[in-house]
């Protein structure tokens, strides 16, 4: 008897870790270059215009970016402009928002429910306790065996439990069937490459998978995927069909085999994609790479057809004023090492190897967007550049804060999945007047107005 109900149990076991692959990703039934969720693929609607385009980028940085990001829809919404004649706010000219971590959460809601996010955001998300929320899943006895199979991990539980609890279990075929702009870049990290990895289907073609069954909280959830906090998510690598090609640019970069190009670069990494025995790929947080978002948006205005944007430069040609935003969530917080006699032990150490390069590379990061943005002003008001003429970049972030004690207090707070009320509002408050006392996008308002 003893015996039977071992053999029962072991079989039980087998059968839930079976059951648990966290493999979520499916095959593509045929490879369609063009089709899935593309840029091309998502169409201006009313009210907006192709004219006008406009781009957000989204931070990481836990709840404290989320709120600081959903501040500026809020400011945006209320942000009254006149393009060609018609009244509209200029949330609603908002074309693609870009996001990494925390800002996913508030783009990817944003993409999916529209003007909903007003309405429940901010309770269901920004006032919630998402840590609580997690680790109850986590220690639940209904994923006990689930946890005990070494295919299944704490990450997977959480990607569950934000596509059930905040997405509706929404996919990428349901953002597809919206029809209509903005269009959504969730950023991860291919943490073997050591590169950015966009949800977007220029990027699964790559794995020969369909995005449009993905859903959109398991893409949130390895946006934010903390590594030591959480191991990396695992999506499956798919064979590539006979009927599969890459992109006209990247086969063209891999003939021209001009290794100093940033096209040949990126045509390597989606060859990499192709080894056969490469069947997994692990994503980790986007802020390894890029913590502002803006790298897809670097690569539209370098005119480099970037598998994770989507082919920019045409859009490019066809718009009149372009507009980025981007929202910095980084918080500098002071460390006080420096200030006592005692060498830096095993973790503060790993965390500031880990940390302060990312730091310096998001400040570089800004800095070349903005010379980026003034060159291309320069050739396009010259006629060297076929392109819109005005170009704008309106960096938000605690730094622009002038009050002492404020920026003091934005600073300190934690990257974390739960703020109190009272901080939510503060960041909420501070993207607002910000914006509204930005020189350049006041300047922009008033071209606008």
């Amino acid at each position: 008897m003893i015996r039977r109900a071992t053999l029962t149990v072991a079989l039980l076991l087998v059968g839930v870790s079976c059951a648990s692959s966290p493999v979520t990703n499916d095959r593509l039934p045929r490879f369609e270059a063009g089709g899935g969720y593309r840029l091309d693929n998502t169409p201006p609607a009313k009210p907006n215009s192709n004219g006008l385009f406009v781009v957000l980028t989204f931070s990481g940085g836990g709840t404290r970016a989320a709120a600081f990001s959903y501040g500026v829809l809020e400011t945006l919404r209320d942000t009254e402009i006149v393009w060609k004649g018609e009244r509209k706010s200029l949330l609603d000219e908002v074309d693609i928002i870009s996001s990494v971590s925390g800002g996913s959460v508030t783009a990817a809601y944003y993409g999916l429910f529209g003007d909903r996010i007003f309405r429940d955001f901010e309770e269901k998300v920004l006032y919630a306790n998402l840590q609580k929320s997690f680790l109850t899943q986590i220690l639940s006895l209904s994923n006990y065996f689930r946890l005990s199979s070494p295919l299944f991990t704490r990450m997977d539980v959480i990607a569950e439990t934000m596509s059930e609890e905040i997405y509706d279990r929404q996919t990428f075929g349901d953002l597809i069937n919206r029809n209509r702009r903005p269009f959504i870049v969730i950023n991860s990290t291919d943490i073997v490459l050591g590169s950015r990895f966009g949800f977007t289907q220029d990027q699964f073609d790559q794995l020969y998978s369909d995005l449009s069954t993905f859903q959109i909280g398991h893409a949130v959830a390895a946006s934010a995927a903390v590594p030591g906090v959480v191991t990396p998510m695992m999506i499956q690598n798919f064979e590539r069909g006979d009927d599969f090609s890459l992109p006209p640019w990247a086969a063209k970069a891999l003939e021209d085999h001009d290794v100093s190009s940033i096209g040949y670069k990126q045509a390597r990494t989606l060859e990499r994609y192709g080894n056969p025995e490469r069947r997994f790929i692990h994503l980790s947080d986007g802020g390894l790479t890029d913590n502002l978002g803006l790298l897809p948006v670097i690569q539209g205005l370098l005119q480099v057809e970037a598998p994770v944007a989507g082919p920019l430069q045409e859009t490019l040609e066809n718009i009149e004023r372009l507009l980025i935003i981007t929202v910095n969530a980084k918080a500098d917080t002071t460390r006080p090492w420096n200030f006592k006699d005692k060498p830096l032990g095993f973790f503060k150490s790993i965390f500031a190897a880990s940390t302060t390069p990312l730091d310096n590379h998001t400040d570089t990061e800004i800095m070349y967007t903005q010379l980026l943005v003034d060159s291309m002003q320069h050739a396009a008001r010259s006629g060297e550049l076929n392109g819109p003429v005005d170009i704008e970049f309106v960096e938000i972030g605690f730094d622009h804060v002038i009050d002492d004690v404020k920026r003091a207090r934005l600073n300190a707070l934690p990257t974390s999945l739960k703020l109190p009320s009272e901080d939510v509002d503060l960041l909420r408050k501070t993207a607002q007047e910000i914006l509204s006392e930005h020189a350049v996008f006041e300047d922009v308002l008033s071209k606008l107005r």
